[in-house]
């Protein structure tokens, strides 16, 4: 999905693939949800492949808290770029805002 190889993704952080058209304030509810030891789910990450083209996700994220009480943070994607472009009409496309 991203066009990073396991090898190449494995030594980066994840903001390699903000398009930065991701609103900020879905960072902050994620966060509060997860460190409250909820799970938050979200179709409205954007985020950017190696080769430069955005593609948007579907996302969950759950806190799992282990026997040592150590917490880890699991996410579950997928892209659903193509279901939205399926989806959209020509007059939809431009009264889209990303705020």
């Amino acid at each position: 999905m991203t066009g990073y190889t396991f090898e190449e993704g494995k030594r980066q952080k994840f903001s390699i693939l903000n398009s930065g058209k991701t609103p900020k304030s879905l960072y902050t509810r994620l966060w509060k949800s997860l460190s409250q030891g909820k799970h938050f789910s979200t179709d409205a990450i954007h985020d950017r492949r190696k080769d430069g083209t955005e593609y948007q996700i579907h996302s969950t994220f759950f806190p799992i808290k282990s026997k040592d009480k150590n917490i880890y943070f699991v996410q579950v994607m997928y892209d659903i770029t193509a279901n939205l472009t399926f989806k959209k009409s020509p007059s939809q496309e431009s009264e889209e805002n990303y705020d």
